[in-house]
């Protein structure tokens, strides 16, 4: 079941309006973007109308390219539906970003995953029940059921306690099929996702 909330921005949001070129962190985000959208981990949910999934690329320092927020419906995203995120500021739970849409309601979340780890470059964000499930079964890195997605609460827990050896992955458990890959680049962290997404598959058929 859904959060009342899904989809909605807790943090506090400057948005400078700016156009992006077709840079290569966008344009690498794209091209997995329409994989994970072809098999479902990235999405909107056809009753509810809330989109799921996000991803995004390091540009230099801790700023970073995400998806724009309520973009899941979207079969191909175009690049005025990428965000630029600029600063964060957990203490006061603040996003400064540039675009022509407001940065995905998980941009703090991806954001302690950067300022976490210099050799962290890409983070995305999926849904998958039986993914999700597998992952609890095999005691992966978890996270407290009692935090919720997006929150504080989280980008806080997120920040004191992931590290380098976590396998590139985090279940949200408080945060319902919600699921983090996060490594150097694009390609290695598609490619954690398949292999999880190939392992359920193989489970299912």
């Amino acid at each position: 079941m859904l959060n009342h909330q899904e989809g909605v921005s807790q943090f506090k949001l400057k948005l400078n309006f700016a156009n992006h070129p077709n840079c290569e962190e966008i344009l690498a985000l794209e091209r997995w973007r329409a994989i994970l959208y072809r098999i479902n981990l990235v999405g909107e949910y056809p009753i509810n109308k809330v989109g799921f999934g996000n991803l995004s690329s390091r540009s230099s320092g801790n700023s970073f390219y995400i998806t724009g927020s309520q973009t899941g419906s979207l079969q191909h995203l175009k690049k005025e539906h990428y965000c630029h995120v600029i600063s964060c500021d957990i203490d006061k739970y603040k996003v400064e970003a540039s675009g022509m849409i407001p940065p995905s309601s998980e941009t703090m979340t991806h954001f302690s995953l950067y300022s976490a780890h210099s050799e962290i470059n890409c983070v995305f964000h999926i849904h998958h029940p039986q993914i999700w499930k597998m992952l609890i079964e095999q005691n992966a890195f978890v996270t407290p059921a009692s935090i919720n997605y997006g929150s504080k609460e989280l980008t806080t827990w997120i920040s004191e306690n992931i590290s380098l050896d976590k396998q590139g992955k985090i279940v949200m458990k408080g945060h319902q099929d919600g699921l983090i890959y996060f490594g150097p680049n694009p390609q290695q962290v598609g490619q954690k996702v398949l292999e999880d997404y190939r392992k359920i598959r193989l489970v299912l058929s």
